[in-house]
Parts: C-alpha cells; sequence; structure tokens
C-alpha cells in the first residue's frame, strides 16, 4: 500500500481507468436523471467496480494488466484509486447539476 504514496500512482491509475470512468459517469448521470438519492448511487457505484475487480481477475484480462505491475501497483490499489476518482467525480457532478437543476 506503499503505492498510494506516489504522484505517479495516481497518474497511472488514471491511465487505466479513463474509458472505465467514462462508463461509470454515464451511468451516474443516467441515475442522477431518474433522481436517485446520492446515497444510493454511491453504494451501486460501488458494486459496478466490484464487479469490475472480479471481471479483471480472469486469465486473459490480466495480461493487460502487466504494465501496471511493473510499476509496482497492485490491481487492489488501481481498482481503489480508479474508485476514489469515480466516487470524486460522482458526488462533484451530483452537486454540480444539483445546484443548477434545483
Amino acid at each position: 500500500m506503499t503505492a498510494l504514496l506516489y504522484r505517479a500512482t495516481y497518474f497511472a491509475a488514471f491511465l487505466f481507468c479513463r474509458a472505465l470512468l467514462l462508463v461509470s459517469t454515464i451511468f451516474g448521470l443516467f441515475l442522477f436523471i431518474i433522481k436517485l438519492p446520492l446515497s444510493l448511487v454511491l453504494p451501486i457505484k460501488l458494486l459496478f467496480w466490484v464487479f469490475l475487480y472480479f471481471v479483471w481477475t480472469e486469465q486473459r484480462l490480466k495480461q493487460r494488466l502487466i504494465f501496471y505491475y511493473n510499476l509496482g501497483l497492485s490491481k487492489k490499489v488501481l481498482f481503489y484509486v480508479a474508485f476514489l476518482y469515480d466516487l470524486l467525480l460522482t458526488i462533484g457532478l451530483n452537486l454540480i447539476l444539483y445546484w443548477f437543476l434545483k
């Protein structure tokens, strides 16, 4: 977990999860449109990231993670940081949309 102390960890995790963040953001906007409260959106997104974690543990998808393993990042750290990015993005977008669409 000492990898969380390095700035390169966050950049590499962003490179890893940028496409997943786009899908998760669109999903979060859909949940906002159907007016789910933020207290329900966050656990749903947590389940989404847990599902993605188990999908990425499949053997053929593990090969894509070799670059991150060489940087010293484990799957858990990658998904933890990706979830934190998603959490910040979701809360920020929900607050902005709530203020402007109120």
